[in-house]
């Protein structure tokens, strides 16, 4: 959704001759989640592609029904604690 929402914005842009950077950047990052599996997400997907290139975990897939919830828990505690160590 948000991909087909900011490839509107970048269209918009373009008739315009108007460049909008942040939507280029925007639309880069969506386009990176939805090539690693996220392509169900939402604009949270943003921060996809950078906790990648970061070594960050990665929440489950949207369309992955085969994930526990024990390790969607993993996860959670996994960033509750990678938060904490930044703070």
């Amino acid at each position: 959704m948000a991909l087909k929402d900011v490839g509107h914005i970048r269209n918009l842009a373009k008739n315009s001759s108007c460049p909008l950077p942040l939507a280029d950047l925007a639309f880069n990052h969506l386009l990176t989640a939805k090539n690693m599996g996220y392509g169900e997400a939402d604009w949270g997907a943003l921060a996809l592609s950078s906790r990648q290139e970061a070594g960050l975990p990665l929440p489950p897939k949207p369309q992955d029904a085969s994930v526990h919830e024990s390790e969607r828990s993993n996860y959670s505690n996994s960033f509750a604690a990678r938060s904490n160590e930044s703070a």
